[in-house]
């Protein structure tokens, strides 16, 4: 996979091809091996990626959604590879206007992620589903999850990366609101 990444940064492999490729693969784990394999998963949850990449975020949904469902089936909902095909998928859905099934995702990614041992409230990861959410939430018309949430990024950027540009924003947002 990282040998495959570098020569698709490095342009030496097309990302269609890669695409066409891992759909080729996908197509055929999922014959041989279903997607109650981890491998067809793995696969499916690669091809996802490769789609968001692409801007093809109708097909990205439809294999973060295998990956997603099987994962949670096989390992559990709280299993890392299940959270993040879940992440891929609510991350998919915003795109593609699908705002209600994407906020839904989002809180429920942001309660699972701030009690993982592997995650945690102010990972990285569990902070860009806060920022989801509160763009979902904006969409939405959410005002009150949206000034809490902020205001939760507000802390986490002043604690934790008091240089980054996003606090600003964050601040004349708040005032916005």
């Amino acid at each position: 996979d990282r040998l495959i990444g570098v020569q698709v940064r490095n342009g030496k492999i097309k990302h269609e091809l890669l695409i066409d490729a891992y759909y080729t693969l996908f197509e055929e784990a999922n014959k041989e091996l279903t997607l109650s394999d981890p491998v067809t998963c793995t696969i499916a949850h690669h091809l996802a990626d490769e789609c968001v990449t692409a801007s093809r975020h109708r097909e990205a949904i439809t294999y973060f959604r295998k990956a997603f469902v099987s994962r949670k089936k096989l390992f559990g909902e709280d299993n890392v590879y299940s959270l993040l095909a879940e992440y891929g998928l609510a991350l998919s859905l915003a795109p593609t206007k699908q705002f209600r099934e994407a906020y839904e995702l989002f809180l429920d990614l942001i309660t699972r992620f701030d009690v993982h041992p592997q995650f945690g409230p102010h990972h990285d990861k569990t902070m860009m589903c806060v920022i989801s959410y509160v763009d979902v939430s904006h969409i939405s018309g959410d005002k009150m999850s949206t000034e809490v949430y902020l205001r939760r990024l507000l802390a986490y950027y002043q604690n934790e990366k008091p240089d980054h540009e996003k606090a600003m924003a964050i601040i004349q947002e708040l005032n916005s609101t």
